[in-house]
């Protein structure tokens, strides 16, 4: 089993080197890039020579991106503009990095016009079944597209997105019928979530679908007013008992790798250092280094 550094521990314009030195420092086994570089300082053609001077460098280590193409509510040409940048873009990765998983996203469902945190207000709670339409044929086609390179979709379940929960993104697979077509599990997105998917839920369900995923956790807080709300907070100080997930995800993550995450401020170096020793250690106490 392998463990990913996620991009969100060290981005921004100009902190590319910072983030492959970062990686490089530490016991990462790779690291999970953003599919488009969204900074002024470096153009796509130069961050794709970066990454690829990088995986030359370290050949061992495992390089995995993230894309997004807008199916549920894009426009025709939104679609097809996506479309084309990750179709070009699977067999260069595919090519040059080794990637072996695609962290997937089918496109936003928010109403704009409310409030779309609490949850009953976005993604699979508002979709109509073009959305299912639409999604799970624009995935069956990158999938399709996407495993004559090798690669696996993993659609990850987060809110706003069709595939949040298990009944929707059990659905959404169903109907798209790909066997490259699969989820990133990352339980704290689900368990934010208004209709929270629970652990077992997932392993039920899904668990012969979970391709990647990605680890952080949350913290339950009460509010001055009273009300009950959370913080984003260290892996190994929340509400999620990441041993236990772990223990269960151990024999059926598909690609053998998974990410951690830094959900929230603060210093975000001394996080990822704290957050890969707790992994290590978990792996150490269940045998899976």
């Amino acid at each position: 089993m392998k463990v990913l550094l996620h991009v969100n521990y060290c981005e921004g314009e100009g902190r590319l080197e910072d983030l492959l030195k970062l990686a490089g420092g530490l016991p990462y086994d790779g690291i999970e890039f953003r599919m488009k570089y969204a900074f002024k300082d470096m153009d796509q053609a130069q961050y794709r020579d970066r990454l690829a001077r990088y995986k030359q460098e370290n050949p061992e280590n495992e390089l995995v991106f993230s894309a997004t193409v807008p199916f549920c509510r894009g426009t025709a040409d939104e679609i097809k503009e996506e479309k084309d940048f990750c179709l070009d873009f699977f067999e260069w990765a595919s090519k040059t990095c080794g990637t072996k998983v695609i962290n997937f996203f089918t496109g936003a469902i928010i109403n704009r016009q409310a409030d779309w945190r609490p949850g009953e207000l976005h993604g699979s709670a508002i979709a109509t079944e073009e959305d299912y339409q639409r999604a799970s044929a624009g995935l069956r086609e990158m999938a399709e597209a996407a495993s004559k390179h090798g690669i696996l979709l993993a659609l990850e379940t987060h809110s706003s997105y069709l595939h949040d929960l298990v009944p929707s993104c059990r659905k959404l697979l169903d109907m798209c019928g790909h066997p490259a077509a699969g989820i990133n599990y990352d339980q704290c997105n689900m368990s934010l979530h208004k209709f929270a998917s629970q652990p077992s839920d997932v392993f039920s369900e899904l668990g012969d679908k979970i391709y990647y995923a990605h680890f952080k956790n949350y913290a339950n807080i009460i509010c001055r007013s009273g009300s009950p709300a959370f913080m984003l907070c260290r892996l190994s100080d929340g509400a999620l008992n990441t041993r236990a997930i772990l223990k269960q995800l151990a024999g059926k993550l598909r690609s053998g790798i998974l990410a951690l995450e830094c959900p929230g401020g603060g210093d975000r170096i001394y996080a990822a250092e704290q957050d890969i020793r707790y992994m290590r250690r978990l792996m150490e106490d269940l045998g899976l280094q």
